[in-house]
């Protein structure tokens, strides 16, 4: 089976059990997200709002000097970490 027709039949739902593996394969053609295609396939709602969020902060990262994209990933490593702001070495 050609991965066209397997697609179509994901797509039409006439394939009920997907593997992880195919999964993977499939995010990788679309460029996607993993994480984003086997939420969908497990029936979850697709990360719109999210997404809209990804690229604003992708538009704004790239329109930065190199040493200012350094401090954003700093500034975004301490909020992950629950470090305080007034607390971040760079």
């Amino acid at each position: 089976m050609d991965s066209k027709t397997h697609i179509n039949r994901i797509e039409n739902e006439t394939v009920t059990r997907v593997s992880l593996t195919k999964l993977r394969a499939l995010a990788l053609g679309l460029g996607v997200p993993e994480d984003d295609l086997i939420a969908v396939a497990q029936g979850k709602p697709p990360r719109m709002e999210a997404t809209k969020n990804e690229a604003k902060l992708l538009s704004y990262f790239r329109q930065l000097p190199a040493n200012r994209q350094e401090d954003v990933l700093v500034t975004l490593r301490a909020l992950v970490k629950g470090i305080p702001t007034n607390q971040i070495r760079r």
